[in-house]
């Protein structure tokens, strides 16, 4: 064989081997730990920015316009409207690209333009600081507690609510 060969073969199979002890390290447990919570944590923030983004667009509605009577569908389709227009700024801020995103977003929208009511119930005091004592009352008369409101009809969530009105039924033994 020629020699030049010989020794270019020789120096192949030397890189070849040298290559081979190379390998490449494996991240740590804690750094692919870190790196795979990232998705859950983002999708709970896209469902988060999704009822936020509805809270805000009925905090800037009921502040601009106030809530007139009467017109709950339409203030719940600018509502909507405004909400995915912040949906959308929070996709490209966030780069929520992916559609498991945005359905997220999407789920958090609808939960809280359905529920919002419920915050009115649950802690009215906040919700008399962000808006205003009418605006509480007139979403404790809307719907009852625990409860869904969707175009004007109510579907009750687990259980509901007691009566303080309400009579204890008596039962007379003789």
């Amino acid at each position: 064989m020629d020699q030049n060969f010989q020794e270019r073969l020789c120096r192949i199979s030397s890189e070849h081997q040298r290559q081979q002890g190379l390998k490449p390290a494996r991240p740590g447990r804690l750094a692919r730990t870190v790196e795979n919570s990232g998705y859950p944590i983002r999708l709970l923030l896209a469902v988060a920015s999704g009822l936020l983004s509805v809270l805000l667009a009925r905090y800037i509605r009921f502040h601009l316009v106030g809530v007139p009577e009467g017109q709950a569908l339409f203030g719940l389709g600018t509502d909507l409207v405004l909400a995915l227009a912040s949906c959308w700024a929070v996709t490209q801020f966030f780069k929520f690209d992916a559609a498991e995103f945005k359905a997220a977003q999407a789920i958090g929208v609808t939960v809280m333009a359905f529920c919002m009511h419920n915050l009115a119930h649950w802690v009215p005091v906040p919700m008399e600081t962000l808006f205003s004592k009418d605006w509480v009352v007139q979403q404790q008369k809307l719907a009852p507690p625990n409860s869904l409101y969707v175009f004007g009809f109510t579907f009750q969530i687990g259980e509901p609510e007691p009566s303080a009105t309400a009579k204890p039924r008596v039962v007379y033994r003789n």
